[in-house]
C-alpha cells in the first residue's frame, strides 16, 4: 500500500489520539473524582475539574486540532495552496497536537498542591 504524505500523517495522528484515549481510559479508574486542571506560575494547582474532563483536554483537543488543520486548506482564500509549504504545515500541526497532549499527562501524574 502506497500512502501519500497526507494519508500517512493523518493515520499517524489517529494512532496518537487513539493511544492518548487508551492511556486516559486506563488511568481513569485510579483518579480521584476531582483533578487539577490548571496550575499557577509556581506549579501549584489552582484550578480543579471532574476527572472525565481529561477526555476533553487530551484526546478531544488533539482531535479538534487535527480537524482544524485538515479544514484550514479548504478555508484558505488561496484554495488549497499549501503544497509549497506542506512539510512546515504538518510540522506545526504536530507541535500543536503534542502540546495539547501534555496537559492531561500532568493531570494523570497527579499535579501538585491541594484543593482549598
Amino acid at each position: 500500500m502506497n500512502l501519500s504524505s497526507n494519508q500517512r500523517y493523518y493515520l499517524g495522528a489517529a494512532a496518537v489520539i487513539l493511544a492518548m484515549l487508551i492511556a486516559t481510559a486506563v488511568a481513569y479508574p485510579q483518579l480521584p473524582d476531582t483533578i487539577p486542571i490548571h496550575w499557577n506560575a509556581h506549579g501549584q494547582a489552582n484550578g480543579w475539574g471532574p476527572r472525565w474532563s481529561l477526555f476533553l483536554w487530551g484526546p478531544g483537543i488533539m482531535a479538534a486540532i487535527v480537524l482544524l488543520f485538515a479544514a484550514l486548506p479548504w478555508l484558505s482564500p488561496r484554495k488549497f495552496e499549501v503544497d509549497s509549504f506542506r512539510s512546515t504545515y504538518l510540522y506545526d500541526h504536530d507541535r500543536a497536537g503534542i502540546n495539547a497532549g501534555l496537559h492531561p499527562h500532568a493531570c494523570i501524574g497527579g499535579g501538585s498542591g491541594s484543593r482549598n
